[in-house]
This record gives C-alpha cells, sequence and structure tokens, in this order.
C-alpha cells in the first residue's frame, strides 16, 4: 500500500483521522481511491478501528428486535438505533425475521441469528456481509417426548483467530425433574475450518432454554444449575473458554442462606460480565424482595470479586445493561418495553429514550460497527451473500467534497467527544 493517500497526506495522518470516523462513512470512502479502499477493506485497519470504538465507546449502535406476538405484526424485524444521534432505522436480516428466530449473539461487530429450525447465520449489519450454516440436527439425538432443548453460544476465539459457535442440548427441565436420563452432548462449530465438533457433554444443566451464552473475553458464560448433596438445585456461573475448550466455574453473587432461591441472568457489558439476582417474595399488600445488577470485570483472574453496580427500587423490575455513557456516570438499560439511562453517581433511575418506530415489546443488545470481515475458506466464499439495509446512503458526489468530508467528520467526532456525558 502507498504511504501517499489521495491528497498526499502522510499515511500514518490518514490511518490515524479514518479510525476515528464510523463506520459506515467509512464505507463511502471506498469509492474515492484505491488506496482508500485497500486501507478500508485490510485487516489491520478493522482491528484498529475497532480497538479504537471499544477504547472511547464510540460507534456503538442498539440492534432491537420484536418478541413474543409483536415479532408476527407490523413491527417484526431487526431495528438499528445509534446511540449517540439516536437515529432509527429497519434493517433487512438475511433471514426473515419472525415468532421462531432467535438473536444468540454478537462479538466484534458480528452477530449470529437462529432461525429456530435448521439454519444459522453469521452476519455483519455494517458491511452487510452474510455467512449461513446447517444446523447439526440430523447427528443429534432424538427425543420422542419432543423435550430436547439447544442452547447457544457465539464468540471470538482469540487465540486461533477464529469465530465459534457452541451449541448443546439437553432435555426440559420437567424431564429431569420426572427422572429421565439426562441428555447434554456439546459440539463446537469453527468458521476457519467450517465444521462441527463434537467436544463431549456439557457437563451442566442450563437453567433457562433459550438464554444463550454471554461472551467476555474469550470465554463463554452460562447460568446454570447441578444437583447438591442433599438433592436440592444450587445455581452457578459456567464459563467455557473458546481456545482450551475447558469449563470451569464462576461463583455466583452471595445472599446467605437463600442463595439457592435468588434467579440470576447474567449478560456483558464491555469487557465485563454482569448478573441480575432478583428475589420476590409475595406479601399480603405488595412484593417484597430485591433487583440487583452486579458486575464481574476481572473474568479470568482469581479470587473473582462481585461489585454492585445498581439495584432498582421494585424487586420484579428487571433491566438489562446495555451499555455505559462516554465517560462512564451512567449506564443504558432496556427493560423490554423502553430504554433508559440510569445515573451511576446518584444512584438513580435518569432520562427515558423516546425511539419512534420501535417495537412495544423488544430485547436489545449493543453492538460496535466494525469493519470486520467473515474470513473464511474458499468453499464458505461461495456461500456469502451481500444483504442490503432499507435505509441507502447517498453516493460519493465527488472525490473533492468527500476529502473535505472526511476532515470535517474527523473535527466532529473530536469535539462530540468532548461534549459527550
Amino acid at each position: 500500500m502507498s504511504k501517499e493517500m489521495f491528497f498526499d497526506a502522510p499515511f500514518e495522518v490518514v490511518v490515524c483521522i479514518f479510525a476515528h470516523l464510523p463506520a459506515k462513512k467509512l464505507l463511502c470512502y471506498r469509492s474515492v481511491s484505491k488506496a482508500y479502499c485497500d486501507l478500508i477493506d485490510s485487516r489491520y485497519f478493522a482491528n484498529l478501528h475497532w480497538c479504537n470504538s471499544m477504547r472511547t465507546r464510540s460507534n456503538l449502535i442498539i440492534l432491537c428486535r420484536s418478541i413474543g406476538m409483536a415479532s408476527v405484526g407490523s413491527d417484526a424485524g431487526m431495528h438499528r438505533v445509534d446511540i449517540d444521534t439516536l437515529l432509527h432505522s429497519v434493517l433487512k436480516c438475511p433471514m426473515d425475521w419472525d415468532f421462531f428466530s432467535k438473536f444468540i449473539g454478537t462479538c466484534n461487530g458480528v452477530v449470529l441469528l437462529y432461525d429456530g429450525y435448521e439454519h444459522i447465520t453469521f452476519w455483519n449489519p455494517t458491511i452487510r456481509t452474510y455467512i449461513d450454516l446447517i444446523h447439526p440436527r440430523a447427528s443429534t439425538p432424538q427425543n420422542p417426548n419432543g423435550n430436547i432443548k439447544y442452547n447457544f453460544g457465539f464468540g471470538y476465539d482469540h487465540f486461533n483467530d477464529d469465530y465459534k459457535v457452541v451449541m448443546s442440548f439437553q432435555l426440559d427441565i420437567t424431564a429431569v425433574l420426572n427422572g429421565e436420563e439426562i441428555v447434554k452432548e456439546a459440539y463446537v462449530f469453527s468458521l476457519k475450518s467450517n465444521i462441527w465438533r463434537k467436544i463431549g457433554d456439557f457437563p451442566y444443566f442450563v437453567c433457562k432454554s433459550g438464554c444463550y451464552g454471554a461472551y467476555v473475553g474469550g470465554s463463554l458464560y452460562w447460568t446454570c444449575v447441578e444437583r447438591s448433596v442433599d438433592s436440592n438445585f444450587r445455581s452457578l456461573i459456567v464459563a467455557f473458554d473458546l481456545a482450551t475448550e475447558e469449563y470451569r466455574i464462576i461463583p455466583t453473587p452471595l445472599y446467605e442462606d437463600i442463595s439457592s432461591e435468588v434467579e440470576i441472568t447474567i449478560g456483558s457489558l464491555e469487557e465485563s460480565l454482569w448478573a441480575h439476582c432478583s428475589l420476590v417474595v409475595e406479601g399480603e399488600e405488595d412484593s417484597v424482595g430485591f433487583s440487583d445488577t452486579w458486575i464481574l470485570h476481572e473474568v479470568d483472574k482469581e479470587p473473582y470479586s462481585w461489585t454492585k453496580l445498581l439495584s432498582l427500587d421494585y424487586p420484579s423490575k428487571f433491566c438489562k445493561p446495555l451499555a455505559y455513557s462516554k465517560r462512564g456516570k451512567n449506564v443504558l438499560l432496556d427493560n423490554r418495553m423502553k430504554l433508559l439511562w440510569y445515573d451511576l453517581v446518584k444512584g438513580e433511575e435518569g432520562r427515558e429514550i423516546n425511539i419512534r418506530g420501535l417495537p412495544d415489546y423488544f430485547g436489545s443488545d449493543v453492538c460496535v460497527e466494525s469493519l470486520v470481515h467473515l474470513d473464511c475458506g474458499s468453499s464458505d466464499k461461495e456461500n456469502q451473500h451481500i444483504g442490503e439495509e432499507k435505509v441507502v446512503e447517498d453516493d460519493i458526489q465527488s472525490n473533492e467534497e468527500s476529502i473535505f468530508s472526511v476532515i470535517a467528520n474527523f473535527v466532529t467526532e473530536l469535539f462530540r467527544g468532548i461534549f459527550e456525558f
């Protein structure tokens, strides 16, 4: 690649400016010159842009999808909301979104979707590329009672530079309680090798079917249960290292004397693991209990230490933490009907975010817009397709205009970072 770019600026300066620009803008600038195109498409720059976005908490979007009966109405589909501008658009998914569709997870700007039947799809909604793979249903055992449940996880193996899907299946909890034999086989799909591999049994029982593994720092995490010596079930968090393919146990936040009764939901917040712990006790006049969210910053270092992130007044109220504000003083929450900011300094709920066009009931996840390509073998590339968003950006009018636009956008991003709360 030439060290001098289109307008004779030093290569290092152009790379620095481009690394601070939104991914959607950079896709437009690919047509300015071959040098720009080579830079933006390079793996080196995609990683640099991703790291800068994570460091500055920029290029964050919220992917919302309708849940429940809303998924079959006019609101069905995947909705995109820019956290900085609150601009809303509807994305054209590589699969039709309906009642059975599942959002498995996201990492490095890549999303994994499951149609609920046979097809699993890697999708980068920013550069609009996706790859389909087939569910290994034919190789999994069938239960005559039809109560086999599938659990998934999706993440990135840093050591092998590979995206992996973990799939386990097990009997429904009611079948287990009825004494039926527990089926807990597990498989791993490698995008690099394009194959499913059986890795033996998943050693624990996943609490909630459809509650997919949370990806943090090269590992996947599930809330599980195991039967204790007194025949009761106890909750625990199970981690699966995508590089070593080994399991380890993470202790849950401790509530003395009532830990077995606490309901735990987990997820990822930047590079940390969060755990929402709740207990609802029905009283004569009102419900009592608690609704706490804890954070585990160092997920790979023992001893593990949980820090309480927030507490809500109503024990039955669950709010999923999505992202921090630029300066980390607020955290964005999703309570399935609205988005709102929670002030971590004051310890109270802040302003609601009103966005027209979102479904009445929705689930959401934060995704960092990235230029990461779904690298794969030659056989996979034949199955790689280009999707198309419903909102199409304007074409670049001229090289001169786009150059000034690049510089203007860079200055704008700098000032936005200064004044963002």
